[in-house]
């Protein structure tokens, strides 16, 4: 059974085909912002050049944020979008940071905006996620991390995947987004 993963709330466009946990096919796009309009494209670009179709797709993966406020809709509308025309009760879904997380590591870099970036440090508070911003910084230079999309890939989800990391939602209306304002006003 194929399930479509999206990210497309961080610095980057992230899309793979996971088959009994295995991920498949991987792409990682670097969001120019303008995932809106560059969005579906991309992904029907994905999506042909693997031969899949939108009625292969039986489940989804897909972040919910922090990250920009249109950023963090767009997986979800498509998501939202495809489950109108092929419904599938199917979801899963992770924070950017859980996505991104080194066990080995406290703190994850996420970009707030075009030149800021954020150093997150998260705390797990009852079953919700709550951030705390360490430091927002001007450029990603000002401190010595490793940028979190900078290590991930097709393994890195993998394991996300085959951990349980996911939680899963039969309902879409279930979700509540984070958007990086959340955690800096």
């Amino acid at each position: 059974m194929k399930k479509l993963f999206l990210d497309t709330a961080g610095e980057y466009f992230n899309i793979a085909i996971i088959e009994n946990n295995k991920v498949e096919f991987f792409e990682s796009k670097k969001n120019n912002n303008d995932v809106v309009n560059e969005g579906l494209s991309y992904l029907h670009t994905f999506l042909n050049k693997h031969k899949i179709s939108l009625k292969d797709i039986k489940g989804y993966y897909f972040t919910v944020g922090p990250g920009s406020f249109t950023g963090t809709k767009v997986a979800l509308n498509i998501i939202n979008s495809f489950n109108l025309v092929f419904p599938t009760f199917d979801f899963n879904y992770i924070t950017n940071y859980d996505l991104l997380k080194n066990d080995q590591k406290r703190y994850v870099l996420i970009k707030l905006s075009k030149q800021k970036y954020y150093l997150h440090d998260f705390m797990k508070k009852g079953k919700k996620n709550r951030g705390k911003v360490i430091d927002i910084l001007e450029t990603k230079e000002d401190f010595n991390i490793v940028d979190g999309y900078k290590e991930f890939g097709a393994k890195i989800l993998e394991e996300k995947i085959s951990n349980h990391k996911f939680i899963k939602v039969e309902n879409l209306m279930q979700i509540n987004l984070l958007y990086a304002n959340d955690f800096i006003n």
